[in-house]
């Protein structure tokens, strides 16, 4: 083989690497795009628990009228509940690898005393 035949094959190799490393950055592209949606979404349902929390623990008429029939601790739990799934769906997504956090870790024990 010449010179330049063996020339022309090493060119046509380092294109067709180029041409397969460029297809992969597209397709990591995209994958990144899907990944920062997903983020999104789950940034915004994070942020509606979170209120959803907050405005069950603030002393307003529905707070206290839940506290009358009986049920605001029960509310509060699956609201909490609920902000502690978005949060831990959160960070999984942004580190596979990190531990289960458990519900203690952000909310301080309930209280079992109700006003009657």
């Amino acid at each position: 083989m010449s010179e330049l035949q063996q020339q022309l094959k090493e060119s046509i190799q380092e294109l067709e690497t180029i041409r397969k490393v460029s297809e992969h950055t597209a397709q990591l592209r995209e994958r990144l795009a899907a990944e920062e949606k997903a983020l999104l979404v789950m940034e915004t349902t994070l942020a509606k628990e979170q209120r959803d929390v907050e405005t069950l623990e603030r002393e307003g008429l529905t707070s206290m009228f839940r506290k009358f029939i009986g049920d605001r601790e029960e509310k509060l739990e699956k609201e909490r509940e609920e902000y502690l799934r978005a949060s831990c769906d959160s960070t999984n997504s942004l580190n596979p690898l990190s531990s289960s956090v458990s519900n203690s870790t952000f909310f301080p024990k309930k209280s079992n005393h109700r006003i009657q």
